[in-house]
């Protein structure tokens, strides 16, 4: 195990002991006043300092912190980072805009097979026809419904027949 940087094996492994001593401690202390279950449960937190300073997880552990400090403190403090934030934000807005017109139907171009963008304006489908009523309802006829002609004039209003 390459253990390089701020601290030495020696420190790194003085920290374990402590920490898994003081985890034993406790485990001893949780055995006696709640019963085995819970003992069991602390031992086996008490072992996990040991595992992971033999599979170096541990200097990984503190390097994550490290990385997470130093970048915290570059957010903070440096103005070329709160132009990327600015930009990132900027990013974001500008995809959620394009989300709401494209839903909308707004700013797209017709398609190379001649075919409109949604058809809204014009009363046509997107594939260019015309829109036809379905047949045995319309405007004639006895058994129309006056309140399905208004859905339906509302459909077609939005381009959907």
């Amino acid at each position: 195990m390459d253990y390089e940087g701020t601290f030495d094996r020696t420190t790194w492994q003085a920290l374990t002991v402590v920490v898994t001593l003081a985890a034993l401690l406790a485990t001893v202390v949780i055995w006696k006043r709640r019963g085995v279950v819970a003992g069991l449960r602390t031992l086996a937190v008490a072992m996990l300092p040991v595992a992971a300073y033999l599979t170096g997880a541990l200097r990984m552990f503190f390097e994550i912190g490290e990385a997470v400090a130093r970048f915290v403190t570059r957010l903070t403090f440096s103005p070329v980072v709160w132009a990327g934030v600015v930009v990132l934000g900027v990013a974001v807005v500008l995809l959620l805009v394009a989300g709401v017109l494209d839903r909308r139907g707004v700013g797209r171009r017709p398609r190379k097979d001649g075919a409109a963008g949604s058809g809204e304006e014009t009363g046509r489908t997107r594939r260019g026809r015309k829109a036809v009523p379905a047949p045995g309802r319309g405007d004639a006829g006895e058994d129309a419904d006056p309140e399905l002609d208004d859905i339906e004039s509302l459909l077609r209003k939005h381009g959907i027949s």
